[in-house]
């Protein structure tokens, strides 16, 4: 008899469980044989692009570069997300908008590439397409695009797919820059829907954007500290980190990690406060992505049940293992496990 993939899938999710924590919340899955976890992780990036990275050298002004080959995935935040996702052994599902030629090119890549889709095509341009050239010692020039305005059509059918089909899944992640033409409310429903179905919301995203999905009730938010500062208007510290999430935690935030670099960052979560120290990178190839291999690091460790200090060592080793590879969102579970046990946690404060 033939395996039904979609009847696994339904017996698997009546299955799941959420478990209070007075140290983290907590999400219990159930394993597959193939110990591919599906935890029903929907992977939200809204201005899909095609990212091209480069090696050059050494970057100098006005100068002609040439290189065998740059390096061309479907990108955008969201996508990276799920790359690392894919490679720790979960298998998310992406949302987003796509159009034109590059829009074909990246459906068919993602779907090529094992992924499960449901993107929302329109007729507005061309999905954008992203440069990053790096050079030797990891320091990289970025090109972003901002993609196409997109119709109001096309944001109607993502938020009816959306509502339709958000109670399949346990955990929504927002990650990315909004695409331009988005209305005003729209990541604010999405939260809304998400946390009306009982739906965990993790998101990566700035400004307006990231100001609706908190004012939400969005459960987690991942930032650096530019964006950090850009939102909160105050400098990155300690003592700002805390009094964000103080002021934050009565609308269902439960967990803010403000990330910074290569140095020393902080993480709040239900009202006690984390320092991490990340360790020395062994051969740093490009930062780019790091922040979202983290996000991923930190979605499969709530998924398997893991306690904060855990959670935040993993995610930051994830980040690790991304910094070493030319391309966002690529990472190895060998690196993951090299680095996951350099990195130090310390709890510094709380209520």
């Amino acid at each position: 008899m033939k395996h039904n993939p979609r009847s696994s899938l339904n017996s698997i999710q009546s299955r799941f469980q959420f478990v209070n924590s007075s140290d983290f919340f907590i999400f219990l899955p159930i394993l597959l044989k193939n110990d591919k976890l599906y935890s029903m992780v929907m992977v939200i990036n809204l201005n899909i692009a095609i990212d091209k990275t480069a090696n050059v050298g050494v970057l100098e002004k006005g100068n002609i570069y040439r290189y065998p080959e740059a390096l061309t995935f479907p990108g955008g935040k969201g996508i990276n997300v799920a790359r690392a996702l894919k490679t720790l052994g979960i298998e998310p599902e992406i949302r987003g908008f796509v159009s034109g030629f590059n829009g074909r090119w990246i459906e068919k890549t993602l779907v090529k590439a094992g992924f499960k889709t449901s993107l929302v095509r329109h007729k507005n341009g061309e999905s954008r397409i992203c440069y990053s050239i790096v050079e030797n010692g990891g320091v990289s020039t970025d090109f972003n695009e901002d993609g196409p305005s997109v119709p109001a059509a096309g944001q109607k059918e993502f938020l009816k797919r959306f509502e339709k089909d958000v109670k399949k899944f346990k955990i929504i992640s927002i990650s990315g820059r909004t695409s331009p033409g988005l209305g005003k409310g729209f990541y604010s429903k999405m939260v809304r829907l998400a946390k009306k179905n009982g739906v965990m919301v993790f998101v990566d995203t700035t400004c307006l954007a990231l100001r609706e999905a908190v004012l939400a009730g969005a459960d987690a938010v991942k930032i650096n500290h530019y964006e950090f500062e850009e939102f909160f208007g105050k400098k990155f510290s300690e003592k700002n980190v805390a009094e964000f999430y103080s002021r934050h935690e009565k609308f269902g935030l439960k967990t803010i990690v403000v990330t910074n670099r290569n140095k020393p960052f902080y993480c709040c979560c239900l009202g006690k406060v984390f320092k991490i120290v990340p360790p020395e990178i062994k051969e740093l190839k490009s930062p780019v992505g790091a922040g979202d291999s983290f996000m991923a690091g930190f979605i499969f460790s709530v998924c398997r049940g893991k306690g904060i200090l855990e959670t935040l060592k993993l995610s930051c080793a994830a980040s690790c293992s991304d910094c070493g590879t030319l391309g966002a969102g690529l990472i190895s579970r060998k690196a993951v496990n090299f680095y996951k046990n350099k990195i130090k946690v310390v709890e510094i404060g709380g209520k």
